[in-house]
C-alpha cells in the first residue's frame, strides 16, 4: 500500500509540474502581446484559476526557501559583473543596508499606526524590505532602456535580497525570542552578514581551485554539477550555522560569474553555465509568480483591503524616502548621482516578488496574527506587481526613456553612459 501511495504522489507531482511548465510557457509568450510583463501575466493567470475554483495550490516552505530561492539568488549574482558593482557601489550599499533599515522603520511604524501589533507590523515590514524587479529588468531590455539603468536596479536588488533576509531573521528572533537589546541585534546582524558572505566566498574560491587543479574536471557535466553544489551547499550550510544563506549564495554566484576564468570556466563553458542558470531562474520565477496567484487567500485580502492598501502605500513612501534621499545626498557630496528622471523609475520599479513570498513561508505558525501577515505580504506583492508592474512602461515612456538603446541581444553589464555623463544630465 505504501508503494502505491508513493507512486500516486509522484504521478500527482509530475502532472502538477507539467501543468505549471505549460502555463508558464504559454503566459510568457502571450503576456507581452497584450503589453503585460510576463510575471504580472503569471500572477493574473494564477489568480484567475484560484478565484474561479479551477485550481488551488499550497506551498511547502522548505521547497520555496531551500530549493527554489537559491537558484534565483545564484543566477542573479552570477550575471552581476565587478565593473557594474564598482561603478555604483555607494548607492547599492546604501540602499541595501541603511535603506533596508529605513524601509523597516517607516513601513513598520506605518502599519502599527493602522492598528496592528508591533509583531505583525515589523515582521511584515522586514519581509517586504527586499525588492525583486526581475520582470522590470526583462521588460527594460525589450523596451530599449539604457543598460546602465537596468544595472543600477538589478545590482541594488541582488544586494538587498540578502540584507532584507537578514533583517527579517533578526526581527523574527527579537519578536519571538525576547532578544530586545540593541547590542544583541547588532551582533546578530553583523554575524549573519559577514559569516554568510565569508562562507559563500570560501565555497566559490574552493570550487575554482578544484577546477584549476583537476584539468579533467573541466567538462560541462562537471562544471554544471559543481555550480549546483556551490549554490545549494553555500546556502544550506550558511542557514545551518545561523548565517545568511541568501548572502552566501549571492557571494558564491558573484565570484563564480566574475572569476570563473581562474578555474578555466571560459568561452563556451561559461556561456553554457550562464544559459543553464538563466533557465533555472526563468522556471523558478515563473513558478513562484504563478503560485502567488494560486495560493493567495483572496478572501482574507478582501476583508482587509484597506489595511493592505495602506501598507502598500507605506512601502511606496518608504521607497521614495530612500531613493530621493540618497540622490540628494549623492548630489551634495558629488558621488556620481544618476539622471533625475532615473530616480522616478528607481522608485516605481522597486517591485516585490519572489523573496518576500519565500520569507513569508518561513514565518512560524505559532506567530499571533499570521493570517494578517500573510494577507499583508501577499496583498502587497499582488498590488506591487499589478499596479507598479503594469504601469512601469507608461512611466518610462512619459520620462522619455523608451527606445534610447537597442534592447535585444545586449548584455546587462554593457555601459554606454559613463558615470560622469550621468552626473551632468540636467533632466
Amino acid at each position: 500500500m505504501g508503494t502505491v501511495l508513493v507512486a500516486a504522489s509522484l504521478i500527482k507531482t509530475d502532472v502538477f509540474l507539467i501543468l505549471i511548465l505549460a502555463l508558464t510557457a504559454f503566459t510568457v509568450v502571450l503576456a507581452p502581446k497584450i503589453k503585460l510583463p510576463p510575471t504580472v501575466g503569471l500572477v493574473l493567470v494564477g489568480l484567475f484559476l484560484n478565484i474561479t475554483g479551477i485550481w488551488h495550490a499550497t506551498l511547502n516552505p522548505d521547497l520555496v526557501f531551500y530549493v527554489l530561492l537559491p537558484i534565483v539568488i545564484f543566477e542573479a549574482s552570477f550575471n552581476l559583473t565587478t565593473h557594474d558593482f564598482i561603478a555604483d557601489w555607494p548607492r547599492t550599499v546604501f540602499l541595501a543596508f541603511p535603506g533596508v533599515g529605513v524601509m523597516c522603520v517607516i513601513v513598520g511604524y506605518g502599519v502599527h499606526l493602522m492598528g496592528q501589533p508591533y509583531m505583525v507590523a515589523f515582521l511584515f515590514a522586514a519581509i517586504v524590505a527586499a525588492t525583486d524587479p526581475v520582470s522590470v529588468v526583462a521588460l527594460f531590455r525589450d523596451l530599449g532602456v539604457a543598460p546602465r539603468l537596468r544595472t543600477v536596479i538589478e545590482s541594488e536588488s541582488i544586494m538587498n535580497d540578502g540584507t532584507g533576509a537578514v533583517a527579517y531573521a533578526v526581527t523574527l528572533a527579537i519578536l519571538t525570542g525576547g532578544h530586545a537589546g540593541v547590542g544583541w541585534a547588532a551582533g546578530k546582524l553583523i554575524w549573519m552578514c559577514l559569516a554568510g558572505m565569508g562562507l559563500g566566498t570560501v565555497f566559490a574560491l574552493g570550487a575554482l581551485f578544484l577546477l584549476r587543479i583537476f584539468h579533467e574536471w573541466n567538462s560541462w557535466h562537471v562544471v554544471l554539477t559543481l555550480s549546483l553544489v556551490l549554490a545549494y551547499g553555500s546556502f544550506v550550510l550558511a542557514q545551518h550555522i545561523g548565517a545568511s544563506g541568501v548572502l552566501a549564495g549571492m557571494m558564491a554566484g558573484f565570484i563564480m560569474g566574475n572569476y570563473g576564468h581562474h578555474g578555466r570556466v571560459t568561452g563556451e563553458l561559461r556561456d553554457m553555465l550562464m544559459q543553464f542558470w538563466e533557465y533555472g531562474s526563468f522556471f523558478v520565477n515563473g513558478l513562484v509568480f504563478l503560485l502567488v496567484g494560486l495560493v493567495i487567500d483572496w478572501r482574507v485580502v478582501g476583508h482587509n483591503i484597506l489595511l493592505v492598501a495602506g501598507a502598500f502605500v507605506f512601502t511606496l513612501i518608504a521607497r521614495a524616502v530612500i531613493v530621493y534621499g540618497w540622490d540628494g545626498f549623492a548630489r551634495l557630496v558629488h558621488l556620481g548621482p544618476v539622471p533625475s528622471r532615473w530616480n522616478h523609475v528607481l522608485w516605481w520599479g522597486g517591485l516585490r516578488g519572489t523573496v518576500p513570498v519565500a520569507l513569508l513561508l518561513t514565518v512560524p505558525s505559532t506567530i499571533k496574527g499570521l493570517p494578517i501577515i500573510q494577507a499583508l505580504v501577499l496583498g502587497t506583492v499582488m498590488a506591487s506587481l499589478l499596479i507598479e508592474g503594469t504601469t512601469i512602461p507608461l512611466v518610462v515612456g512619459k520620462l522619455g526613456l523608451l527606445g534610447t538603446h537597442p534592447g535585444h541581444g545586449q548584455a546587462v553589464g554593457h555601459h554606454d553612459e559613463p558615470l560622469t555623463a550621468q552626473a551632468k544630465d540636467p533632466s
